[in-house]
């Protein structure tokens, strides 16, 4: 009974922020709608930097409450990359993650974290010569839609919120309000048809090249999320595919597509700083009380609110774009390697509670492999989300508010789905 009581309390705490933020999505829409009217006789780098800012005010909520309402643990591995400092502090971790290298007291922790920061920003910068947020390709396994998610949490860190744009399932378009908006903020909507998928791509890395804008530009190269109970004939055409190619049979990952990736690789070569190799583990408290990640399911957004994980491993590389291949065959290559990288850190995880592989032996990076946490001040997200939420009160505070917020939800929602399914 207890047990059960406590379920029901952790879904109503997870479910209270979702219910906000779902509800937030016809007043923020409005707000974008006018700004985009009132932005359209000026130069369109004014739309594009307002566009930025209003991206970053929503995401800025979603990774306030993600985060510090969750109450979730991030581990970070491997490359520190450029701009970490910039919004971190940055704290020096045990292999396994489970406490800092150096025990110090609370008056004296912000110094040495902050000092800790610097010297590994300084580090990566001389490395890479990006004192800043990089533009950048980034790609990640995906097990669940809170993989969304994890991006916001790693950009967050690097300056980028506003950057992200996605390539996503085609079918996401019709999604109200929502579907309307990734299309506006040119986002890559696909279908698994290259033929067509090419000619949306092409225009979009266009306009990302020809206006230099600065973009985190997220794709998930599986195509469809991998997860723990998948159905066995996913697993088999997936195995079928693979020796089809004479690639190796992937465990803990599914083959990817390269197709996509490697037409942003072609289309962004001479627009994007890197590639970032991004690979993420969810951990519960049974798993940390075990000492071992079992992963048996993968977490629902709701889950993450609900406080039902506790940690979350987040490896990354981070790959120049001068060192990857310029022929078609060399990408195909490439992206293949790296998923079969991460498919061997994530049973190393699984197995010893590392990501480190043998191959990192031989492996340049930026800085020595290292575990740490990138802890950000809630304060920075806090106050953007309640300006999010002072966006709704008007509409429901009033009479007339509550009208216009139930005819744009209905015109809106028609009129979004009509412009959004051309994509």
């Amino acid at each position: 009974m207890a047990a059960l009581l406590r379920h029901i309390g952790g879904t109503v705490v997870g479910a209270a922020p979702l219910a906000v933020a779902f509800a937030c999505a016809p007043s923020f829409t409005m707000l974008w709608s006018v700004m985009r009217v009132a932005t359209a006789p000026l130069p369109i780098r004014v739309f594009e930097r307002c566009d930025v800012v209003l991206y970053d005010l929503y995401q800025s909520f979603v990774s306030f409450f993600y985060e510090h309402w969750a109450g979730v643990r991030l581990v970070f591995h491997g490359d520190v990359l450029p701009s970490s400092a910039q919004a971190a502090t940055i704290v020096p971790l045990t292999a396994d993650g489970t406490k800092p290298l150096l025990e110090v007291q609370a008056h004296g922790a912000a110094a040495v974290g902050n000092a800790g920061a610097a010297s590994a920003a300084a580090t990566a910068t001389a490395a890479t010569g990006a004192p800043e947020a990089e533009n950048v390709l980034y790609m990640s396994n995906h097990q669940c839609a809170a993989d969304w998610v994890m991006v916001d949490l790693i950009a967050l860190r690097h300056g980028a919120l506003g950057r992200i744009r996605y390539m996503m399932k085609r079918s996401l378009r019709l999604l109200p309000l929502y579907g309307w908006y990734f299309a506006m903020h040119s986002c890559v909507f696909v279908r698994k048809n290259w033929n067509h998928d090419q000619r949306g791509l092409l225009v979009v890395l266009d306009r990302f090249r020809s206006r230099n804008m600065p973009i985190w530009l997220v794709v998930f190269p599986e195509g469809t999320r991998f997860e723990p109970t998948q159905k066995p004939a996913i697993l088999e055409r997936s195995k079928l595919y693979c020796a089809e190619r004479g690639w190796p049979q992937f465990e803990q990952v599914l083959p990817p597509r390269i197709n996509g990736f490697r037409g942003c690789v072609n289309g962004l070569r001479n627009h994007i700083d890197a590639v970032y190799d991004v690979t993420v583990m969810y951990s519960t408290s049974n798993d940390l009380a075990s000492g071992r990640t079992v992963r048996d399911r993968t977490p629902s957004m709701l889950d993450l609110l609900a406080r039902r994980y506790k940690r979350i491993d987040i490896h990354i590389r981070r790959h120049p774009v001068e060192a990857l291949p310029m022929s078609d065959e060399g990408i195909e290559q490439w992206l293949v390697d790296r998923f079969q990288e991460k498919n061997n850190r994530i049973k190393s995880f699984l197995e010893n509670g590392t990501f480190a592989i043998p191959e990192d032996e031989h492996a340049t990076f930026v800085l020595p492999q290292l575990v740490r946490e990138e802890r950000v001040n809630p304060w920075r997200t806090f106050f953007k989300s309640v300006l999010l939420v002072a966006t709704l009160v008007p509409f429901v505070a009033l009479e007339k508010g509550r009208k216009i917020l139930f005819y744009f939800c209905t015109v809106g929602t028609l009129a979004g789905m009509a412009v959004s399914s051309r994509y």
